[in-house]
């Protein structure tokens, strides 16, 4: 979960327009990031794209940096793209990366962050289930997910459409219960 410069944004826009991908997940990815939009970040104009690449990150957003409250465009992985990925998992990264248009990043005991602490506060008030969530990608992708420390975000390495482990995946229901210990401060 990143923000990409303009240069790298543009490119994988016009990728993403060459070679557009059908959806194949089971909620309405843009109606549900509209839904958020409108009821948890009123504040941020309608003009939101979202996108599933083959791009190096699970997601990521592009905004202006003079306006980010006038939209941007949201890139989501194709890893993301099967019936089997909850719109819980959904609401948790299309959240994560809107925060990104009213949280800015800054500098935090010397170094620059994209996620200050009050991103990481405001994401545990508007997603109280986002530790399950992430645990949920986690069980079902993290043979070809890879944190990238250096640039805050999460990479889907390029085997990942070859990669065997990921025939089997779990339903979100099925995972809900029997997962819960893995959850930090999940009630049993």
């Amino acid at each position: 979960m990143l923000l990409l410069d303009d240069l790298k944004a543009l490119r994988l826009q016009e990728q993403a327009a060459r070679t557009p991908h059908l959806a194949f997940t089971l909620p309405n990815v843009p109606a549900l990031m509209e839904q958020i939009r409108a009821t948890r970040f009123p504040t941020i104009s309608d003009r939101l794209e979202i996108y599933f690449i083959d791009g190096p990150y699970v997601a990521c957003i592009w905004h202006s940096a003079l306006s980010p409250l006038s939209g941007g465009t949201i890139f989501l992985h194709n890893i993301l793209n099967r019936p089997e990925v909850s719109p819980a998992v959904f609401q948790y990264i299309l959240t994560h990366e809107l925060i990104h248009l009213i949280v800015r990043g800054r500098e935090v005991e010397g170094k620059f962050t994209t996620h200050p602490p009050e991103f990481w506060e405001m994401e545990r008030d508007l997603v109280p289930n986002r530790d399950m969530a992430f645990s949920w990608l986690w069980l079902n992708f993290s043979p070809v997910l890879k944190r990238d420390k250096k640039r805050e975000g999460i990479r889907v390495k390029r085997r990942w459409k070859w990669a065997p482990e990921l025939v089997n995946v779990w339903e979100w229901e099925a995972f809900e219960g029997k997962y819960d210990h893995l959850v930090p401060g999940a009630t049993l």
